[in-house]
């Protein structure tokens, strides 16, 4: 009694994401790391957006700007009103981008590998000399029934592929060195745990 659901909710949610930092602690290191390279970077060049190139040449930007107060003068029931907004400025935000970047690192992850699914899966339809039928919503897919276990099996492989054979963070953190510029110098790069990426093949609530 006396509890509002906004309270609930707060609780819940710090309760969430503590849990989150002990159950995959890794996963929030490199959170973290991700973070702090990106405020860095935006401290060195503010007025440049974060951008970055995945290996199959989709660029990724984030403009996230500073805001500044603007005064405005407008009419109101014939009578001049004046107002302030909210505008952009030229320079960029690291609180904002400091928030932005990690999900938005993985949201391109993701594009990459539904791309790369995509590709995989044009290039089996062609061995058998038909046309792929599918469809793509970010990160769900949809073919015919019939096509399902061996696209099913092509969904894994393309993760396997991308994760296996390319340092996705290690380009990602080239690309935040080159906007900062040579005299930054990033901390030491989380190190890589043991799991091996190529269980996913066998894995049958990977993908469903």
């Amino acid at each position: 009694e006396g509890v509002t659901s906004f309270a609930v909710a707060a609780y819940a949610s710090k309760a969430i994401w503590n849990a989150i930092g002990e159950t995959i602690p890794a996963a929030n290191e490199m959170m973290l790391y991700i973070e702090q390279c990106v405020k860095m970077t935006v401290k060195a060049n503010p007025e440049a957006p974060i951008q970055w190139a995945l290996p199959d040449g989709m660029i990724c930007v984030i403009d996230k700007r500073e805001q500044g107060d603007r005064e405005i003068q407008t009419r109101i029931n014939s009578k001049v009103q004046k107002r302030t907004m909210k505008v952009d400025t030229h320079l960029q935000s690291g609180n904002k981008h400091g928030n932005a970047a990690p999900p938005n690192f993985i949201h391109s992850l993701d594009a990459l590998h539904l791309r790369e699914t995509a590709r995989m899966w044009e290039d089996k339809c062609a061995a058998q000399g038909r046309k792929p039928v599918y469809t793509f919503v970010h990160d769900s897919f949809g073919v015919p029934a019939a096509d399902m276990p061996e696209f099913s099996k092509t969904i894994r492989e393309a993760f396997v592929r991308i994760h296996e054979e390319l340092d996705l963070m290690g380009s990602f953190i080239a690309a935040l060195q080159e906007l900062a510029g040579p005299d930054v110098v990033f901390p030491p790069r989380p190190a890589l745990g043991s799991l091996d990426v190529s269980g996913v093949l066998n894995s049958e609530f990977f993908f469903s």
